[in-house]
C-alpha cells in the first residue's frame, strides 16, 4: 500500500493536495503533526518519521496513531535497544548452558568408563570426576553469562532515567540478580553454605515476580501484547508448580523423618513418599519449562524491537524533545456528515 498519507484535512475535509507538508490547512488554519525520529510502525516495524499521525503506515496500512506509544522504548535509541536485546539472548544462553550442563552430567554417568580412559584413567572414577569438572565448569559459565545479561537486560532508560516507569523494577531486579549470584557462589562455602542456599531461594522467588514484572513493563512500552500475555501466564504457572515445588519437598521429609521410625514406615507413609517423588521432578521440570517459555518470549520480542530499531538514530531523544506523543496529540476525529 502506498496511498497512505491523507490528502484532506482531517477538520474540515479541505483538500491538501499541492500544498506543502508543513503549511496549515488554508480553511481551517489546523497543522498536522508529523512523527519524529523516534516513531516506528508496531505492526511492521516501517520507520515512519516525517509522516502525519493521522495518517496510515505506508508499509501495512496500519493507523498511525496507533503506533505512538507512552514512553515508548525506541527514544532512548537504538544502542539502548540492542544493549536489552543483547541481555534479553544472553540470559536464554544461560538457560541453556544450564540445562546442557545437567546432561553432560547425566551422559558422563553412564559412560563414566569411556571417560576415564579417555582422561587417562583406569576405571571409571576418573570418567566420573572428569564429568563433575565440566558440569560445574558449565554451571559457572551460565551463572555468569546470566548475571551480565540481566546486568544488559536491566539498562537504564538513558532518555527518562529515573523516571521511566520501569526503573524501579529495573533496579530490583539487577539487584536481586546480583544478590542471586553472590549468594550461589556463597552455597560453596561450608560454614555459610545452608544458610546462603536458604537465602538463595528467598530471594529467588522474589526474583520471579520482580523481573516477570519488570518484562511485563517492558513488553507494553514496545509495544507487544504477545510478551504481556506470556507474562501473565508464566505467572500463574509459576505460582502453582512453585507451590506444589515447595509442598513436595515438606511433605518428603516429613515422611522420611516417619520412615525412620523404630515401627518402620506405614503404607501411607511409603504412598506419600513414592507421590512426592513423582510430583518433586515433575513440578520442578514444568518450572523449568515455564522459564524457558519466558525468557524465549522475551529474547524473541526483544529481537524484533531491535529490528524495528535499524532505522533509529543511535542516540536517545535529546531531553527537550523527549516530551511522550500520545494517541490525545491526534486531532480529533470529524463528526460524520449528515
Amino acid at each position: 500500500m502506498t496511498t497512505a498519507i491523507a490528502q484532506t484535512c482531517t477538520q474540515c475535509s479541505y483538500s491538501l493536495v499541492g500544498l506543502p507538508d508543513d503549511s496549515p490547512c488554508p480553511e481551517c488554519g489546523f497543522l498536522h503533526q508529523k512523527a519524529d525520529d523516534f516513531v516506528v510502525c508496531s505492526h511492521c516495524g516501517y520507520y515512519l518519521a516525517g509522516l502525519k499521525l493521522d495518517s496510515n503506515c505506508p508499509e501495512c496500512g496500519k493507523a498511525i496513531g496507533e503506533s505512538l506509544v507512552l514512553h515508548s522504548i525506541y527514544r532512548g535509541g537504538r544502542a539502548y535497544v540492542d544493549r536489552l536485546t543483547s541481555g534479553a539472548h544472553l540470559i536464554l544462553l544461560a538457560a541453556y548452558l544450564a540445562v546442557g550442563a545437567v546432561f553432560v552430567m547425566v551422559a558422563a554417568m553412564f559412560a563414566s568408563g569411556s571417560l576415564g580412559i579417555a582422561a587417562g584413567g583406569v576405571g571409571p572414577m576418573a570418567g566420573m570426576v572428569l564429568g563433575l569438572f565440566l558440569y560445574v565448569a558449565m554451571l559457572l559459565a551460565a551463572a555468569i553469562v546470566w548475571l551480565i545479561g540481566w546486568i544488559r537486560a536491566t539498562t537504564p532508560d538513558p532518555l527518562l532515567g529515573h523516571t521511566a516507569p520501569t526503573d524501579r523494577k529495573r533496579g530490583a531486579t539487577r539487584g536481586l540478580a546480583i544478590a542471586i549470584f553472590c549468594l550461589q557462589v556463597a552455597t560453596i562455602i561450608p560454614i555459610v553454605g545452608p544458610l546462603a542456599s536458604l537465602a538463595n531461594m528467598v530471594c529467588i522467588v522474589i526474583f520471579f515476580f520482580i523481573a516477570t514484572s519488570y518484562i511485563r513493563k517492558l513488553g507494553e512500552r514496545m509495544p507487544s501484547a504477545k510478551l504481556v500475555r506470556t507474562v501473565g501466564h508464566v505467572r500463574t504457572a509459576g505460582i502453582v508448580l512453585g507451590a506444589i515445588f515447595v509442598v513436595s519437598i515438606v511433605i518428603f521429609f516429613i515422611s522420611m523423618i516417619s520412615a525412620l521410625a523404630p515401627q518402620g514406615p506405614s503404607p501411607i507413609s511409603s504412598s506419600v513418599m513414592l507421590a512426592t517423588g513423582i510430583a518433586l521432578p515433575v513440578s520442578g521440570l514444568g518450572l523449568l519449562l515455564v522459564y524457558l517459555r519466558l525468557i524465549g518470549t522475551f529474547a524473541k520480542q526483544m529481537k524484533a524491537c531491535k529490528l524495528r530499531a535499524e532505522s533509529l538514530p543511535t542516540s536517545p531523544m535529546p531531553r527537550e524533545l523527549g516530551k511522550p506523543m500520545l494517541k490525545s496529540a491526534l486531532p480529533p476525529a470529524s463528526p460524520p456528515a449528515l
